[in-house]
C-alpha cells in the first residue's frame, strides 16, 4: 500500500511539472531583431500617459499624452547592446511566461500599462489594468534607466511643464471659439483644441 501511494505521489508530481510546462511562453533563442514597446497611464486621460517605442535598428522615441490632444514627442537611440539587456531582463524576470492580459475588477480609478516585445517577427504582448506584475515592473525600470541616460532625468515628470514657453508662441490667439468653427474630422481641429489644452495648462 505505501508503495502504491509513493506511486501515485510521483505520477502526480509528473503531471503538474507538465502541466506548468505547457502552460509557459519559451522565450525565443538567439534572436536577430529585438523591438520592444512600453506605455502606461492614468485611467483618466486628463491625468496623463506615456509610450516608449524602440525598434529593431535602435530608433526610439518618447511621447507623453495628456487631456484629448496634448502631447510631447522627443526622439533617441539605443545601441543594440542596450536592445540585448531589455531583451534578457525580460527573459531573466519570465515575462514570456505570462497571461496576456491581468485586471483588477475592484478598482474602478487607477493605471494600465502594456509591455510588448517583438522578436524575429513574433510579439508578445502583456497588457494590465489597476494589477502589478513584477515581471512587468522589472523592464519597465530597465527601459526608464536607458531612456533616462539620453533625455535626462526629468525626462518624464516635467516634460509638460518645459514645453510651456514653446507652446504660448506656438499657440498664441487660438481661441476655442475659432476652434469651434473647424471640420471636427480634420487634423486641424485636433490641432487647435490641443492649442486650447496647452493655454489652460500652462497659464
Amino acid at each position: 500500500m505505501f508503495e502504491i501511494k509513493i506511486s501515485l505521489v510521483l505520477i502526480l508530481l509528473l503531471i503538474s511539472i507538465f502541466l506548468l510546462g505547457c502552460t509557459e511562453d519559451i522565450a525565443p533563442k538567439n534572436p536577430e531583431k529585438i523591438s520592444f514597446s512600453y506605455s502606461s497611464g492614468a485611467m483618466h486621460m486628463e491625468w496623463g500617459s506615456f509610450e516608449i517605442s524602440v525598434d529593431s535598428a535602435g530608433n526610439g522615441y518618447k511621447i507623453n499624452k495628456m487631456g484629448l490632444y496634448m502631447e510631447v514627442k522627443k526622439e533617441f537611440s539605443f545601441t543594440q547592446e542596450e536592445i540585448n539587456e531589455v531583451y534578457d531582463v525580460a527573459v531573466k524576470n519570465n515575462f514570456y511566461s505570462l497571461n496576456d492580459s491581468y485586471e483588477d475588477p475592484f478598482i474602478m480609478d487607477g493605471g494600465w500599462e502594456r509591455l510588448s516585445i517583438t522578436v524575429d517577427g513574433s510579439t508578445k504582448t502583456v497588457q494590465s489594468s489597476n494589477y502589478n506584475l513584477p515581471q512587468v515592473d522589472a523592464v519597465s525600470l530597465k527601459i526608464y534607466s536607458l531612456v533616462d541616460s539620453k533625455l535626462g532625468t526629468n525626462a518624464i515628470s516635467n516634460v509638460f511643464r518645459d514645453a510651456c514657453p514653446e507652446k504660448k508662441i506656438e499657440c498664441s490667439g487660438i481661441t476655442e471659439d475659432k476652434c469651434a468653427l473647424l471640420d471636427s474630422s480634420g487634423l486641424e481641429f485636433e490641432e487647435c483644441y490641443a492649442c486650447v489644452e496647452w493655454s489652460h495648462y500652462c497659464e
